[in-house]
């Protein structure tokens, strides 16, 4: 990757009197020893200098690069664009895409990596084109910073107006960042120590449902679609049962995870009585 040579070489305004013997004296030995010596065409000697920059194996690399680059990971919609921009500019070179390749390319990307939310609120605005969401986005962040420019006016620290000015700061606090091992290698939302921590706590605070061998019954039922551990299923609801339960056979069905407790008795809506010492956590 990058072998020593400027990616912006083709992208320069080369003078028309730029001769190859020019382009020779600037460039090191090593990379002299592997331009053309016949070729007297200066873009030969310039797509030279990139495919070796740049080789076809790398693609692999920018590509993997684009699919985990995603817009939560920025401030500003326009560091997510140039971030995209910049990977793809040189997948550009590696695969010798065409422009309108290259930027097809990238209007991909952008989107792949906007946030769900983001996703529906286009969706909503009926807006398709990077440059029409980029526009969108941007006003939106415009409203925001005024807004909170305006409810910082009731303090004299001036170091509250200084954060909106100073952009290359505010770059640097984007980057990834774990509050819980206090790094950037991951950010807080990545780390799988503190998901599983927050997993064991959330577990035990999470509504139970008692695990019971359904009985035959009819009176007081209600049926609705509902969601137990990421799974869609079919509920029905005793409205007069004295505790909140699932189905035994529901639970082997489904294969959701129990838990022993106390023996406790439940009584149906229509006078029946049972008892269960397993529950199921369901959020």
């Amino acid at each position: 990757m990058d072998r020593g040579v400027s990616g912006n070489m083709r992208s320069l305004q080369l003078a028309p009197t730029l001769s190859i013997s020019v382009l020779q004296s600037v460039v090191s030995p090593e990379l002299n020893g592997i331009l053309p010596r016949r070729a007297t065409d200066l873009e030969k000697h310039l797509t030279t200098l990139i495919k070796y920059a740049y080789p076809s194996e790398d693609a692999s690399i920018y590509t993997s690069l684009l699919s985990k680059t995603y817009q939560k990971d920025f401030k500003f919609i326009d560091e997510y664009y140039e971030k995209i921009e910049k990977i793809t500019t040189k997948l550009k070179w590696t695969l010798g895409l065409s422009e309108s390749d290259y930027k097809a390319r990238i209007s991909e990307y952008f989107y792949q990596g906007l946030d769900y939310m983001t996703k529906i609120e286009m969706a909503k605005q009926n807006l398709k084109q990077t440059t029409h969401i980029k526009a969108h986005i941007q006003e939106i962040e415009r409203t925001i910073i005024n807004l909170s420019r305006e409810n910082q006016g009731n303090f004299n620290d001036n170091s509250h107006e200084k954060r909106f000015e100073q952009r290359p700061q505010d770059r640097e606090r984007s980057r990834p960042y774990c509050k819980y091992h206090k790094t950037s290698n991951h950010s807080t939302e990545e780390c799988r120590t503190l998901a599983r921590k927050n997993q064991g706590n959330l577990n035990s605070s999470r509504p139970q449902n008692l695990v019971l061998k359904e009985p035959d019954f009819k009176s007081q039922l209600l049926q609705i679609n509902g969601i137990i551990s990421g799974k869609e299923m079919l509920f029905t609801i005793d409205t007069g049962a004295t505790n909140n339960f699932i189905s035994e056979k529901c639970v082997e069905q489904y294969k959701l995870t129990t838990t022993e407790t106390s023996p406790t008795d439940v009584t149906y809506g229509n006078g029946q009585t049972s008892q269960s010492t397993r529950c199921v956590h369901t959020s």
